[in-house]
């Protein structure tokens, strides 16, 4: 399955201009479930959005998946949830 970075147009690839302008349209929450879908649910050891790759690591108290990306200038931290423990 193609990440939302990944759309084509009319079956062509977007040119880096029609990239851009999707990028900055893209709602932060498609580009958070994105990133669930691929790193979380789907286990991958990389996370690619657009042209940018994220590693997908094991955090060493719990070993819970976790991903730092960037989106808007900004870092942010997926963190898996714990199986094991209820949420609150």
């Amino acid at each position: 399955m193609s990440s939302a970075w990944e759309l084509r147009a009319g079956g062509r690839q977007l040119d880096p201009a029609e990239r851009a302008l999707f990028q900055k349209k893209s709602s932060l929450d498609k580009v958070l479930v994105a990133v669930w879908q691929h790193s979380l649910a789907e286990s991958a050891d990389v996370l690619k959005l657009g042209p940018e790759r994220y590693l997908v690591t094991r955090s060493k108290p719990k070993l819970l998946r976790q991903v730092i990306f960037v989106y808007d200038g900004n870092s942010i931290v997926g963190i898996e949830q714990n199986p094991k423990i209820k949420s609150r």
